[in-house]
């Protein structure tokens, strides 16, 4: 019972915070209507512009941005204007910009695309090449463990 009552008093109390979420995100999503408009960063202009999800994730005021989807949904379009709005908008730098990607392929995309489209390199890279460059940053040698060692279990003397 108490934790209902403490539920709805906080509803009521975040109702004005949340209200005033979205109004600035609407004036938002107007003041950037051109710049989201056919801003997906392919070569070719038929693709359709970006969805109201897609611009809403785009201006998210939250520090980090993880962009989970189907093949083919947009993530890529959607991290590259999320990169040319921060630019843009003044809200980041290019140097303070990391794109992750799972592979290779994904990481020099992305990289290619909003180089295109914000004129600017962009740090982009998978997340194995990325810890690589923070270790060899660190000045940690460069040694790869044997996965050998970690999937075998250990011979007995005996066998």
């Amino acid at each position: 019972m108490a934790l209902m009552r403490w539920r709805a008093s906080m509803r009521r109390w975040l109702a004005p915070w949340s209200s005033l979420y979205w109004l600035r995100m609407n004036a938002a999503l107007k003041r950037h209507k051109m710049m989201f408009d056919g801003c997906d960063g392919r070569a070719d202009s038929s693709t359709p512009s970006l969805t109201l999800e897609q611009r809403k994730a785009i201006i998210s005021t939250e520090p980090v941005t993880i962009v989970v989807a189907s093949a083919g949904s947009g993530k890529t379009a959607v991290v590259v204007a999320k990169v040319r709005y921060l630019l843009e908008s003044g809200k980041a730098q290019p140097d303070e910009i990391l794109l992750l990607a799972f592979n290779r392929a994904a990481a020099e995309e992305m990289r290619e695309r909003c180089e295109a489209l914000v004129g600017r390199p962009i740090n982009a890279g998978t997340f194995h090449s990325v810890g690589v460059s923070i270790l060899k940053a660190a000045g940690i040698p460069n040694t790869m463990p044997s996965l050998f060692s970690f999937t075998m279990p250990p011979q007995s003397a005996s066998g």
